[in-house]
């Protein structure tokens, strides 16, 4: 059973402006714990390189050479927010090694509390959801293992709904219990059978299908950067809008070229979100000066 439940934003260094969006798909860290090298990651208890924190991994790997390694012990905070009302996705895939068991949380500033819970080969409850009391809701189901499995979350914060895909089929759809507010999501390698990995994590305001995952992939580098800021892409990159932390832009150029490089030079040391459209799909990625 999950200890206390009490949010512990404070352990990030970082905040999302309202309802903002990204991608990560970790080829820009090192192997190593995740928290040291991301924003967007922290452990529960607000350590760094400690047995909670997950580890950038090659041993594993969706799309390019990293993933997020969890094994027992590990407990993350992934950053969302806050994002309050609307229609968003958060989508990610995920490697289970056989009979890996697991625990990912959905919580809310608001409420501080869980809201809707995945737990995946729990010796209690087995593999479903569970809600804020950690009553079992919806269907068992069974995640396929010893391959990459794509999970999305199409959640409805107006009506605190949200529909689960597994690979495109519908394995949940009824109540989210965040109370309209998604801050953070606590995944939670919850005993020592706990070996699985994670790639790929998307969250983007409106529906996002199966087939959208990647469709326009870019890779930034380096990361951090210090005066020139690399894009990586296959398709022609129209525009690149760089915010600060507190949602000016600090940096808006049309480079309508494949794999153009901007210049960020001028830019005082800190963290930055990245706007990279590419026709019409547009993400927003974390970047370090």
């Amino acid at each position: 059973m999950k200890k206390i439940y009490i949010l512990a934003l404070v352990v990030f260094g970082f905040a999302f402006t309202a309802n903002a969006q990204f991608e990560d798909d970790f080829e820009d860290y090192l192997a190593g714990p995740i928290s040291d090298q991301s924003p967007l990651w922290g452990t529960w208890s607000g350590g760094t390189g400690d047995a909670e924190d997950a580890l950038v991994s090659t041993d594993q790997a969706s799309n390019g050479v990293n993933a997020v390694h969890f094994v027992g012990g590990n407990d993350m905070l992934l950053s969302f927010g806050p994002t309050v009302g609307g229609t968003f996705t958060w989508q990610y895939k995920v490697w289970l090694t056989d009979g890996s068991s697991g625990f990912l949380g959905t919580m809310s500033e608001s409420t501080v509390a869980f809201g809707l819970q995945m737990r995946f080969n729990d010796a209690t409850v087995g593999t479903t959801f569970t809600n804020a009391g950690n009553a079992v809701v919806g269907d068992p189901f069974v995640i396929p293992q010893e391959e990459w499995v794509t999970f999305s979350w199409a959640m409805d914060l107006d009506a605190d709904t949200v529909v689960v895909t597994m690979n495109g089929d519908e394995i949940y759809d009824d109540v989210l219990e965040l109370g309209g507010t998604f801050d953070v999501v606590d995944i939670w390698a919850d005993d020592a059978n706990t070996d699985f990995f994670m790639d790929e994590v998307v969250f983007v305001e409106g529906v996002l299908g199966a087939t959208d995952f990647n469709e326009n992939p870019f890779s930034v580098y380096p990361n951090p950067v210090v005066n020139t800021l690399n894009i990586s892409s296959k398709a022609v990159v129209n525009s690149v809008v760089v915010y600060d932390l507190l949602g000016k832009i600090v940096v808006n150029t049309t480079p309508n070229a494949v794999s153009p490089a901007i210049d960020m030079s001028q830019l005082a040391s800190g963290t930055y979100l990245v706007n990279v459209t590419i026709g019409d799909a547009s993400k927003t990625i974390k970047v370090i000066k």
